[in-house]
Parts: structure tokens; sequence; C-alpha cells
């Protein structure tokens, strides 16, 4: 993972905003575990704890999310080398890498959501798996008979939902923010914080488009000749630093979300019961 982004992660969750969060929830569960012990007194408990508590959040985070941090490195690695590379050539194969980086920057961003999807799909609710047919039908999203279960005798619910999550997603492609805001609310990982650098990969996906499906021409008004876009390096340079905050946001958000809590609670042990006043 880059280290500028492993450190504005890790930046976050030494936050007062990100202890704030997590200690709402871990103050109720601990609050109900703990008859006779005030909200007051389990979030003063928490606060002295937040020092030891930050490694182990550190250490959940990259168990969680370190394949997709691998990737995220990965992308940020090629797509500056690309970039770099461009400044080195010709005008017009210079473009033409650039181009190239823009169309391999969009498929970074496919497969971070794919993993998204298959992490936190099959554990999700009847609604949001409602799209997803079942596995080995051919990707047929109807009602099925009682027979097409027979070729799953012996898994899990579970394993079967996971198996036709995962087979969907193989299928699956991301070429609008609305398909992104779709899979995020999907996921319960939708926000606010995330719309300026949407925005910004808005840009990336058209020009994606153009570029795959149009040779990065279109045809100005009046005019019967299609014309070749530009494209600079600073150009690539913001999709994918809109990308990379991008996907910073999100694992924020779903770690906070869906593990914090519960990495807090695992770290204190119920052990770490606070004293009630008086005592």
């Amino acid at each position: 993972m880059p280290s500028f982004l492993r450190q504005k992660i890790s930046d976050y969750f030494n936050s007062d905003q990100a202890a704030t969060f997590a200690l709402d929830d871990v103050v109720r569960d601990l609050h109900d575990s703990f008859p006779g012990v005030s909200e007051e007194e389990v979030r003063a408990a928490l606060k002295a704890k937040l020092g030891e508590l930050s490694s182990a959040m550190g250490a959940r985070l990259v168990e969680v999310f370190g394949p997709d941090l691998d990737q995220l490195e990965e992308s940020t690695e090629r797509i500056a080398a690309l970039i770099h590379t461009s400044t080195t050539l010709p005008p017009r194969t210079a473009a033409d890498v650039l181009r190239a980086a823009a169309v391999l920057l969009h498929a970074y961003l496919e497969n971070f959501l794919r993993s998204l999807a298959a992490a936190f799909l099959p554990s999700g609710d009847g609604q949001s798996l409602n799209d997803i047919p079942l596995a080995e039908t051919g990707g047929r999203r109807e009602k099925f008979n009682l027979g097409e279960l027979a070729r799953h005798r012996g898994k899990t619910v579970d394993t079967v939902l996971r198996e036709s999550v995962l087979e969907h997603l193989e299928r699956s492609n991301y070429n609008s923010t609305d398909d992104i805001a779709s899979l995020l609310i999907k996921l319960g990982l939708k926000s606010p914080d995330l719309d300026v650098a949407l925005s910004t990969i808005a840009e990336l996906i058209d020009r994606r488009h153009l570029i795959v499906h149009r040779q990065d021409r279109v045809q100005p008004a009046g005019s019967d000749q299609y014309v070749l876009q530009p494209i600079e390096p600073p150009d690539v340079a913001r999709w994918g630093a809109a990308v990379t905050e991008f996907a910073g946001r999100v694992i924020t958000i779903a770690f906070t979300n869906k593990h914090l809590a519960e990495t807090i609670n695992a770290a204190l042990g119920k052990s770490a019961s606070p004293t009630p006043s008086g005592t």
C-alpha cells in the first residue's frame, strides 16, 4: 500500500473523529455488558486505552484488507511509471501510453470494487442479493426450480451464496459512477465523503469509454471529421489520485462500519471492564 495512503488511514484511526465514531458503538455494547457502569465511565476507560488500541486496529486493518492494499500499491506504482515513461517519449507515442494508463487505472478500480463486493455481499441481506443469480445457472436472473439446487447438495447455504456472488462478479463491470454508487449502497458503504473523488472518477470512466470505443476521438460540432483528443500527464495523475483517495476512503468506511467496534472489543477483552464509580 502506498505509504502516504497507509499513513492517512492510520492517522484517521488515531484521530478524535474515528475514536468518537467507534466509541459510540463500543460504549453501548460494553455498557449493556456491565450493568451499573455508566456510559461516561465506559467512555473514559476506553479513551485511556486508545493508544494501545491503535496498533490492534492497524493489524486488523491489514488482516482484512491486505490484498486490497497490495493492489493499491501496485496500481499506484504502475500508473506512476507509465506517466513518467510518457514524459520521455515523442508526443504521439506519449499520448498513447497515457491512454493505456487510463484504461489500466479503470481496470484496477473495477478489481477493487469486485474485491469489496466479494468480501461483503455474501453476508448481505436478501435485498442486496436479489439481483445475483444462483451459481451454475448460466447467469440467469430468474426464479429457479428446486432441482437446480441438486448440484449444490452437501454445501452450506453460506457456501452457495458465496459461490453465487463470486460467479456473478466474474461478469460484473462498473462503467459509471451510478454503477459504483449502487454497489456501495448494497454494501452499506455509501457516504457523501466519496462524492468529490467520484466526480473525478466519472471523468476517468468517460475518457476510458472514449478511448476503448471511439479511439479517443470526438466529432466537433459542424465537422464531419473525428479529432483525436489530447491527454497530458497531469490528467492521468489527477485520475489516479482520485482512485487512490476513493479506495482509501472506502476502506476506512468499511473498516469503521464493519470491523472497528469488534476490533476494539477484542483488544479490550470483556475482562477489561471499567470500575463503577463509588466502589
